[in-house]
């Protein structure tokens, strides 16, 4: 089996080729949800070698969240978060602390270090266990500057997920 997989926010595409059975098999989405688990590739997969493809079961992440932060605003974009996270339509989508630190990244690479930093903030909040939620922000005040915060941030990540060797070796260089 050969494949290729793609995507960014927005979009998402697959192509697995089986060469000794002279199949291939492309798909392409205009959303970054539908597809996440490979679900849709396997049951492509099973359709194409005569079998009986199982159900597809997909959520949305929560980039879905993006259109509302590109109108309205950060605010808005975590309000919608937090409102869609306790709604009936809960099970739709993915909630945990890989998504929201995936949404601050992105924020972070389009120069919106600040309203990254609150995104992160509200993760770190969410998901307090997560030490990657509090390595994520740390990395961000350190961004912004704001070492106090960043070392603090570090400390709970270390705290939280003592082998977590970024947390650690970025808090052992800020004590410097």
């Amino acid at each position: 089996m050969i494949a290729h997989e793609g995507g960014d926010t927005g979009y998402r595409t697959n192509l697995v080729l089986l060469p000794d059975k002279r199949i291939a098999v492309v798909w392409m989405q205009n959303a970054e949800w539908a597809a996440a688990d490979d679900s849709l590739t396997r049951a492509a997969l099973d359709v194409a070698l005569g079998g009986t493809p199982a159900p597809i079961r997909t959520r949305r992440t929560i980039e879905s969240m993006l259109p509302t932060y590109q109108r309205e605003g950060i605010g808005a974009a975590l309000n919608q978060y937090r409102t869609l996270r306790q709604s009936p339509r809960a099970e739709l989508y993915t909630f945990d602390e890989a998504g929201l630190n995936a949404f601050g990244q992105y924020l972070i690479r389009q120069g919106h270090l600040r309203d990254a930093i609150r995104a992160l903030e509200t993760n770190v909040e969410l998901y307090a266990a997560s030490a990657r939620a509090a390595d994520a922000l740390a990395t961000a005040y350190e961004m912004d500057d704001n070492m106090p915060l960043a070392i603090r941030a570090y400390r709970a990540a270390v705290e939280l997920e003592p082998t977590l060797s970024h947390a650690k070796d970025r808090l052992k260089q800020l004590k410097q």
